[in-house]
């Protein structure tokens, strides 16, 4: 589990009583790496898996799950599973 600082729904940081709030980060790294695309985060430019591309174009689910998974793997995060839908995205998965 890993702690940082949260951010609300707006990414912008959550602030109570003048300080930061910190807690556990792994569902919002996660959905941070799905919306981000590689070469949008300067310090790790290769991070990133712009899950709206692949939304957008005519792609399979087991396209969008292996990008998901090697995303997700490639930022340290282990996998247990990911379930991919014409609904709903599920990612099971912790730093």
């Amino acid at each position: 589990m890993a702690s940082d600082f949260l951010l609300n729904e707006d990414l912008d940081i959550v602030i109570h009583n003048k300080d930061f709030v910190f807690g556990n980060c792994d569902v919002q790294n996660i959905s941070l790496l799905l919306q981000y695309a590689p070469g949008q985060l300067k310090d790790f430019p290769f991070s990133g898996i712009d899950i709206q591309s692949y939304l957008l174009d005519e792609v399979s689910e087991v396209e969008i799950d292996g990008a998901i998974r090697s995303g997700l793997v490639a930022d340290g995060a282990t996998v247990s599973t990911v379930k991919v839908s014409l609904e709903k995205i599920e990612v099971d998965a912790n730093y």
